[in-house]
């Protein structure tokens, strides 16, 4: 478990860990959380919330984990903060996770 040096007052923690034949990567803040609205459609291409965003980015990378056979998801709570959770299975290749 690694803390970032977040803004004053924020936590970021960032936990890698094996779960059977996962490797399970998440990243947990304390911010603001995201409304039940805005997660239903936060892997779809074009949303965004922000006033110059551009909505690829978590669409592109759910995209490439969903490519290399893993999975994301995220846990949210207002005014409680998010947690995203990268699930990747392990390669039956000798020498790759």
């Amino acid at each position: 478990l690694e803390k970032v040096n977040p803004p004053e007052g924020k936590c970021i923690c960032i936990n890698i860990r094996m779960q059977d034949d996962l490797l399970v990567v998440s990243f947990r803040d304390n911010g603001i959380g995201i409304s039940a609205k805005s997660q239903a459609n936060l892997f779809e291409p074009f949303f965004t919330t922000k006033e110059k965003g551009t909505g690829l980015g978590l669409y592109n990378v759910q995209k490439m984990i969903t490519c290399s056979g893993g999975r994301i998801h995220l846990k949210s709570e207002e005014g409680k903060g998010t947690e995203v959770i990268m699930q990747f299975r392990r390669s039956t290749r000798e020498g790759n996770i």
